[in-house]
């Protein structure tokens, strides 16, 4: 008799485990007990698929704020910068938008010249254009990274008219956009930084651009750095 309940009792335990992986046991396993014939049945009869979460396992696995590059708007960089050697003659002024856009003004000139009649005229060297950034990438607190995406100028480089202001010539020609351009090459980046970041993050040729006192620790402005050609405009707002 003890081995048959056991046998009965081990039996039962194995078809609990059976239909449990099922969904079946409720009927199956009470009528076992209380001595009832049973017929398996179809399990789909009475399998509910279990619900859950709806995230994704893409979802579930992103972690806010773990990617290499954050991608910021120019609102905080928007304004005016010039470029200049700081003793006037020459300069390159350009006017970034919030939206990335910018547009600007080189210029330089040569008063002191004659031509081969011996009369005096001047040459102003002069490059307006336009361009865009893209989406600048921050690097660290202080800094980020955008390339230049478009760039043109008005007119064709070596072309000029000639005015007269009084009796002197004037010829304006148009030239290269010194500080994005060397030599027909346009910069494909530049890095901004903002104001407060530390002097001693930028280079010493970046900062011979800055004309800035000679204890300065940090930058009193934005900067627009260019690592192709070593120039900077700083903010002028």
């Amino acid at each position: 008799m003890k081995i048959s309940v056991k046998i009965m009792c081990c039996t039962a335990l194995c078809l609990a485990l059976t239909f449990c992986m099922s969904g079946c046991i409720p009927t199956v396993f009470t009528k076992w007990f209380i001595n009832e014939k049973v017929t398996p049945t179809s399990c789909t009869e009475s399998t509910t698929p279990a619900e859950f979460p709806s995230e994704s396992l893409t979802e579930a696995a992103e972690t806010p704020g773990t990617t290499a590059y954050e991608t910021e708007n120019f609102e905080q960089f928007a304004g005016k910068y010039a470029f200049s050697s700081g003793v006037g003659a020459w300069g390159n002024t350009l006017t970034l938008n919030p939206d990335g856009s910018f547009e600007g003004k080189y210029h330089d000139s040569d008063m002191a010249l004659e031509d081969e009649t011996g009369e005096p005229y001047g040459i102003v060297y002069e490059c307006e254009y336009t361009g865009a950034f893209s989406s600048p990438e921050k690097l660290d607190e202080y800094s980020y990274r955008a390339e230049i995406t478009e760039f043109s100028r008005k007119g064709n480089v070596g072309d000029e008219y000639t005015e007269y202001i009084g009796s002197t010539r004037l010829v304006h020609r148009i030239s290269h956009c010194y500080g994005l351009e060397e030599e027909g090459k346009t910069a494909q980046e530049v890095i901004f930084y903002t104001e407060g970041t530390p002097t001693s993050m930028l280079s010493e040729d970046a900062l011979s651009w800055l004309h800035l006192e000679s204890d300065a620790s940090s930058l009193p402005f934005s900067v627009i750095y260019c690592p192709d050609f070593s120039t900077a405009f700083v903010s002028i707002n």
